[in-house]
């Protein structure tokens, strides 16, 4: 492990998604509130940037070559691609995707968005859904999924 990887926000982004994979939300929101409280705007930045970059790692089988994706939301129980989602979780979907696009200048304009949220429950709100997404996508889609078809 690097140094990075023992940073106070990254093993906190850790203890929360884990937590959220495991649907412990008591032990997810503990974690969340010390990560909220312990860290500043560029912690908290690197936690958001954890947890996507943890989600498409999954999604590729466990490690990502840096190589753009593209990913779509989907309803798990039915299967169904796209669709309207909820600001929060339409924000988090875009997030995601511009990290598995591999360019920053995009990542940095949502995360300016959402640092705009004057609301600190909101602003949270919206992390949160974050999670719950990282979280579903990783207990519900197969690992490796975004490889299949791709030539090798």
């Amino acid at each position: 492990m690097s140094a990075e990887e023992h940073s106070k926000p990254i093993r906190l982004a850790r203890a929360v998604l884990m937590a959220a994979v495991d649907n412990n939300w008591p032990k997810a929101q503990r974690a969340f509130e010390r990560l909220a409280d312990e860290c500043d705007e560029e912690g908290l930045g690197e936690a958001v940037l954890a947890w996507c970059s943890t989600v498409v790692a999954h999604v590729c089988g466990g490690t990502w070559d840096g190589k753009p994706i593209r990913v779509v939301p989907m309803t798990i129980e039915t299967g169904a691609l796209g669709g309207d989602l909820p600001p929060e979780k339409q924000w988090a979907m875009d997030l995601i995707q511009a990290r598995c696009a591999a360019g920053p200048d995009e990542f940095r304009r949502l995360l300016e968005v959402h640092n705009a949220i004057e609301d600190g429950f909101e602003r949270g709100r919206w992390a949160s859904a974050l999670v719950e997404i990282c979280a579903h996508t990783i207990r519900s889609v197969p690992s490796g999924i975004a490889q299949l078809g791709r030539p090798s």
